[in-house]
């Protein structure tokens, strides 16, 4: 697994260890790959260890964000995240992180590993540590992360304590590290919702927000509950503003029994093509309007491009190329086929 470990609050640089090479890099140069743990300022995702006997997932968050506030911390907009493994580690994360998160990895795949920087390195180190002017204590208190003004508040002899280098980091052994795995999957910006009162469309696209949530295999904890159906909501609300909603998965699936289809044989091609294509590349953005289903994918060279359009040809689609522009995950191209 590779390594990336964010240098500032922006999200922007940070320094790559691949294999035994070391480099900074900014997010935009980091390839799209399921094989690399991002680490994130404390201050971003900040770490909780929580022990504590509670069963229900519900109350260990409201536990966690009710701590938070005793400590005078905001606790407004909070969510609590619960790491791959089982056990006290936690994060907590604002709403406007998840803005920062959102924008930083909209381009990846479907999910990317997430860390705090103080999880990381109390894992990686069993001594107190300093890595670019922070200090990172974890031996006899819990863990915390200081600045050297901070740090200089404290009786410690900094002289003691082990400053780490990307030598040290190449040298971490990933396999045991504990991590979150975050959805960048956006429902939302997947449709585009053109005519849709018109019930072919209505159906096409109630269809398309149920296989879109099956393409997110999410972890089925609390808080992506939650956001999933948040997100589910939204969408149904901008077809249907007026109706209310009871239970959206439910809505959705009585919603599409009660439409009234116009033309079946589009509808089915176009689930057909969409399942078809979702094995095969990136799905970006889809659309329907006037019996042409428009899918936007993305590939990761001219050839992987062209190999695919050439495939489509032998299975006797009616294709087109509407554009294609290129960026540092890859190559966007949009594709019209003809129903």
């Amino acid at each position: 697994m590779n390594l990336y470990i964010f240098k500032d609050l922006h999200l922007t640089e940070g320094i790559f260890i691949n294999g035994t090479n070391a480099s900074i890099k900014l997010i935009s140069e980091i390839p799209d790959s399921p094989q690399t743990l991002f680490v994130l300022p404390n201050e971003l995702l900040q770490y909780v260890c929580f022990v504590h006997e509670l069963k229900n997932k519900k109350n260990i968050h409201a536990k966690i964000i009710n701590d938070l506030s005793i400590l005078n911390l905001s606790s407004s907009n909070l969510d609590v995240l619960e790491t791959k493994k089982e056990g006290p580690d936690y994060f907590v994360i604002g709403e406007a992180t998840k803005k920062i998160l959102k924008k930083t990895f909209s381009g990846f795949n479907n999910k990317v590993f997430i860390t705090s920087d103080l999880l990381f390195f109390n894992e990686a180190f069993d001594e107190n540590i300093k890595f670019e002017n922070n200090f990172y204590l974890t031996q006899n208190t819990d863990p915390v992360k200081l600045t050297k003004k901070s740090f200089n508040l404290l009786d410690f002899d900094e002289t003691k304590i082990h400053e780490i280098t990307n030598k040290d980091l190449i040298n971490i052994s990933l396999e045991n590290q504990n991590f979150y795995e975050l959805s960048t999957f956006d429902l939302q910006s997947l449709f585009q919702f053109s005519n849709i009162k018109k019930p072919l469309i209505a159906i096409f696209s109630l269809f398309m927000i149920l296989y879109g949530a099956g393409l997110l295999n999410i972890n089925s904890n609390y808080s992506q509950i939650n956001n999933m159906n948040a997100t589910l909501t939204s969408i149904y609300k901008t077809i249907y503003p007026d109706e209310e909603i009871s239970d959206i998965t439910i809505d959705i699936q009585n919603k599409i029994t009660a439409l009234n289809i116009e033309d079946k044989s589009d509808l089915k091609r176009s689930l057909e093509i969409l399942s078809m294509v979702s094995q095969t590349t990136k799905i970006i953005e889809a659309d329907y309007i006037n019996q042409r289903l428009t899918i936007k994918c993305l590939f990761k060279n001219d050839a992987e491009e062209s190999i695919f359009i050439n495939q489509q040809n032998r299975l006797n689609y009616s294709i087109s190329v509407k554009g294609s522009e290129s960026n540092p995950l890859g190559k966007i191209t949009t594709i019209n086929y003809d129903l």
